[in-house]
């Protein structure tokens, strides 16, 4: 496999995680229509970082790699509330990790 091939194989698969993570936290904003915002934790492709898939509504979508043991779903869930002026509705997934999505406060 010449390095194009791979590096065309391997982008498109971080394309199609990616966008499985942000249809995933758009869902959730569907599911609650009164919901600002929805985030999600997910394990990273490198084992010392998660990535958190977040979602604005009527804004648009993003993702942020950060440091596994620096990441703090509850104080994460303040922050954005704080910035938002919502409130929280923390729940937990089966796999352990956190999600969060904020009201309308």
């Amino acid at each position: 496999m010449s390095e194009n091939a791979f590096s065309t194989a391997s982008r498109s698969g971080v394309d199609r995680a990616v966008k499985a993570r942000r249809q995933d936290v758009l869902r959730m904003l569907r599911e609650a229509p009164g919901a600002k915002y929805a985030f999600r934790a997910y394990p990273s492709a490198h084992p010392e970082y998660i990535v958190i898939a977040y979602a604005a509504r009527d804004c648009g979508t993003c993702e942020l790699s950060i440091l596994r043991e620096r990441y703090d779903c509850t104080r994460f869930a303040e922050l954005l509330a704080a910035q938002h002026g919502a409130s929280i509705e923390p729940e937990t997934t089966s796999t352990g990790y956190d999600i969060g999505s904020a009201g309308t406060g």
